[in-house]
């Protein structure tokens, strides 16, 4: 460092020298300049590189592209580790709601609704025959929880095809006699009642006969089970023979109640309609 310095200072000088006005040079200083200039006038080049103070800023140039090449090969590093437990995280959360999942579908609540048949009320107004038709669902818990019954809504009607499709079901139709259905055989009970029916009995039987009008029923049930609503619609209509048969005689269409003899009820079953539907989602 230190001769490096005095020839800078050396060439400086000759530089000074150069500037200055011509002086006489004896033959013993031309000999001498003569061999000086055989001599490199700088030195080599990787002597600036270490040298001051060039020298320390490639150094620091250097060391910083080595911490900063360190820093993008741990940030790469921690990236991928923070990725990896993320994905652990995330297979364990899906783990454990599948366990909850497989838990409450074990222990929830489940309504299974049956529909009684139709009876017939038969009354008089101002001289012309009218009918109202009842009926009722019958609603049993088969799960392992209580249902709450938080909503529903029913309708019970008589159309004919060109009616189709049908109005809304009503929640004024829809009246459990409890909203707490236990897990039990025991049914809760929400009787339907069919709007009056501007017929005499017997063309309401021929109607029925003939397929000219069809008896519809449907709506839906949401109750609630471990904090989950879930939502069943039901949609069945009334069927009274097969459909590849002959209609039935009108006249066998209406008989009495076996349970009570002042009742009239209408032959027949009740079918899941494939028009409507039967579902239930959470």
């Amino acid at each position: 460092m230190s001769r490096y310095a005095e020839n800078r200072k050396a060439e400086n000088l000759d530089n000074a020298q150069a500037g200055s006005p011509n002086v006489s040079i004896s033959t013993l200083d031309a000999d001498k300049g003569a061999k000086s200039t055989n001599k490199p006038k700088y030195p080599p080049s990787w002597v600036d590189t270490f040298a001051w103070p060039e020298g320390v800023t490639a150094w620091a140039l250097f060391l910083t592209l080595l911490v900063i090449a360190w820093q993008s090969v741990e940030t790469h590093a921690a990236a991928e580790a923070t990725v990896a437990s993320v994905e652990v995280a995330k297979q364990q959360a899906d783990l454990i709601r599948e366990q909850m999942d497989t838990q409450v579908h074990r222990e929830r609540a489940r309504l299974n609704l049956e529909v009684h048949g139709i009876e017939i009320d038969i009354h008089e107004v101002e001289l012309d025959d009218g009918l109202n038709l009842n009926t009722c669902i019958e609603i049993t818990n088969i799960g392992h929880s209580n249902a709450f019954i938080k909503n529903g809504a029913a309708r019970f009607v008589l159309v004919t095809a060109r009616e189709w499709p049908l109005s809304e079901a009503s929640p004024e139709d829809f009246t459990p006699f409890s909203n707490t259905v236990e897990p039990s055989t025991d049914p809760v009970y929400s009787p339907i009642w069919n709007d009056y029916v501007p017929l005499s009995l017997k063309s309401f039987s021929q109607d029925i006969a003939n397929g000219t009008r069809s008896l519809y029923l449907y709506g839906f049930v949401e109750y609630e089970t471990l904090g989950i609503r879930w939502h069943r619609d039901f949609g069945y209509v009334w069927k009274i023979g097969d459909s590849a048969r002959e209609p039935p005689d009108p006249e066998s269409i209406v008989f009495q109640s076996l349970r009570d003899s002042e009742k009239l009820c209408v032959t027949g079953w009740w079918e899941q309609n494939l028009r409507q539907k039967n579902t239930e989602y959470r």
